[in-house]
C-alpha cells in the first residue's frame, strides 16, 4: 500500500545510497560489512535496519525470481533481535474513569476514544469514516480506506478491508457525535476545527493530554495501544479468536495472538484458579495435616 511504498522509498533514499552504485553481481561481503559500519556512524535505529535488510532481501530476491541474478548477496544478512516493548494496560475501572474525563475534558475527543477501545480500529481507518461507512440500523462500521500523511488510500492489508460490528452504546455514541458536532451526511465523521481532515498527531496529542488529566504519564501507552486493549477485552469475555482477527482486520489470528494479547500472560493463573475451584471446592489444607 502507499504508506508502506512511502516508507520504503525513505529507506532507500536515506540509508542505501551507498550501496547504489556497486555491482550487485560482484558485491563483496566486506563491502556489506562497510555499509552496516556506516549505519552505525549514523546511529541508525535497529528498527530502521532491520527494514533494510527486509527490503534488500526481498529487492534480490526478486532479481533472482526474474533470471537477472543468480545468489542474493545479503542472504546471510540477518535483522537485529529488538525486546519486545511491555505495553501498559487499563483495567475496566480505569477505562470507566479515562471516559469519565474524556467526556468532560474532550467532548471532541470522545467519540474518537471509544471507537479505539471499542473496535480496535486503526488511527488511520477511523479519521478516514464518513457517514455513509457507518450502518447505524445495524450497527456495522465497513472499513475500506486509511488515512496516512492526509491522504486517502486503501487499508494497509487486503483483510483489513472489513465490516467491523460496533455495540448498541458505541452506536448511541457515534449518534450522539453526529448530532452535537453537527456531521452532514456524506461527510466525514472526524473534522479539524478548520473542517479539513484530521492529523494523526492531533488524535496522538488528545490521547497524552488525556492521560496527564487521568493521573498518567503521556508516555504510559500509545493511542495505538487502545487496540491492543480490545483485543484483550474481547479475550477476557472469551470471545472466539478467529473473530476478534476479523475484527481487528488480521489475515491470521495467530497474529492476533502474538502481537496483542497481553492478558494471556496471566492466563496459567486464572487458568489454575479455576481448576482448583473444580477439584477442590473448599480447602484441603485442614483434612491434609491430619496425615501429619
Amino acid at each position: 500500500e502507499k504508506g508502506t511504498i512511502t516508507n520504503y522509498e525513505g529507506v532507500f533514499k536515506n540509508h542505501l545510497q551507498s550501496l547504489k552504485d556497486r555491482s550487485v553481481k560482484t558485491i563483496k561481503q566486506v563491502e556489506i560489512q562497510d555499509w552496516q559500519r556506516e549505519l552505525h556512524n549514523k546511529g541508525v535505529s535497529d528498527n530502521v535496519f532491520n527494514c533494510c535488510v527486509k527490503l534488500l532481501k526481498v529487492s534480490f530476491n526478486h532479481a533472482i525470481e526474474l533470471e537477472l541474478l543468480q545468489v542474493n548477496p545479503f542472504r546471510r544478512l540477518k535483522a537485529k533481535q529488538i525486546p519486545k516493548k511491555h505495553r501498559n494496560r487499563f483495567s475496566v475501572e480505569e477505562l470507566q474513569e479515562l471516559f469519565s474525563i474524556c467526556y468532560s475534558e474532550f467532548k471532541e475527543y470522545y467519540c474518537i476514544f471509544a471507537i479505539s477501545v471499542m473496535t480496535g480500529m486503526r488511527v488511520g481507518e477511523y479519521i478516514a469514516l464518513q457517514t455513509s461507512d457507518i450502518n447505524l440500523s445495524t450497527n456495522v462500521i465497513s472499513v475500506s480506506k486509511q488515512l496516512t500523511r492526509n491522504d486517502r488510500h486503501k487499508p494497509k492489508t487486503l483483510s483489513s478491508t472489513r465490516d467491523v460490528d460496533i455495540s448498541d452504546e458505541l452506536a448511541n455514541i457515534i449518534k450522539w457525535h453526529i448530532d452535537t458536532f453537527d456531521i452532514k451526511d456524506g461527510d466525514f465523521l472526524f473534522r479539524a476545527d478548520e473542517g479539513g481532515l484530521l492529523y494523526q498527531k492531533w488524535v496522538e496529542r488528545k490521547f497524552k493530554r488525556l492521560l496527564i488529566l487521568a493521573g498518567y504519564d503521556e508516555n504510559y501507552c500509545r493511542v495505538h495501544d487502545l487496540r491492543g486493549q480490545y483485543v484483550d477485552l474481547m479475550h477476557y469475555l472469551n470471545v472466539d479468536i478467529e473473530y476478534i482477527s476479523k475484527q481487528v482486520g488480521h489475515s491470521d489470528s495467530k497474529i492476533t495472538s502474538k502481537t496483542y494479547s497481553e492478558i494471556l500472560k496471566c492466563m496459567p493463573v486464572k487458568v489454575n484458579q479455576a481448576l482448583d475451584s473444580l477439584i477442590f471446592p473448599k480447602s484441603s489444607f485442614d483434612n491434609l495435616s491430619s496425615y501429619g
